[in-house]
């Protein structure tokens, strides 16, 4: 599948054996893109994974040329003022990259994995040529009813990357 700009998927995605997909731009999936062996997704610039989108194969192989490799987990917020400043976040399932055996991640850019899971059943590579960041996803909860009387509370999502073998990552610069 060759998209000359961007491929956005919010549905279904699926191989029984290989898959190839590439954008000239930004690929984002919402959705599901699964290969029953080889799975290859390319991006000219942005390549990303969000709100509880699953990326799965065999072996699993995905490259930003020029921008980011992002795997998160989406908030959606929201703001009420009936009885003071509320403020609530919702966090989406965690998205999900995994692969069965190797997995192969690089970006020209940055390869971000937050509040989401990694995975693979064997060798895990992931290659930036800036930072590699794995954190958590932060949900905010706040109510300020006046001075004396306010409450707030995060939760921290946390994010994996586990391979069943091995697990190398390089960066240009940072790696957290």
């Amino acid at each position: 599948m060759i998209a000359g700009q961007n491929l956005d998927n919010v549905g279904t995605l699926h191989a029984a054996n290989n898959l190839s997909a590439v954008a000239g731009n930004n690929l984002i999936n919402t959705g599901l893109i699964e290969a029953g062996n080889r799975l290859d997704l390319l991006a000219g610039n942005d390549l990303i994974n969000t709100a509880g989108g699953i990326i799965k194969g065999r072996d699993v192989s995905l490259t930003a040329i020029n921008g980011d490799v992002i795997n998160e987990r989406s908030i959606t917020s929201m703001d009420n003022s009936a009885r003071g400043q509320r403020h609530n976040e919702f966090a989406d399932s965690a998205a999900r990259i995994e692969a069965a055996n190797d997995m192969s991640i690089s970006a020209g850019r940055d390869v971000i994995n937050k509040g989401s899971v990694l995975e693979s059943g064997r060798d895990m590579t992931i290659q930036a040529g800036r930072d590699v960041t794995i954190a958590p996803t932060e949900v905010t909860n706040s109510l300020f009813s006046d001075s004396k009387h306010n409450s707030s509370d995060i939760t921290q999502l946390g994010s994996t990357a586990s391979s069943g073998r091995d697990l190398t990552v390089q960066a240009g610069r940072d790696i957290s």
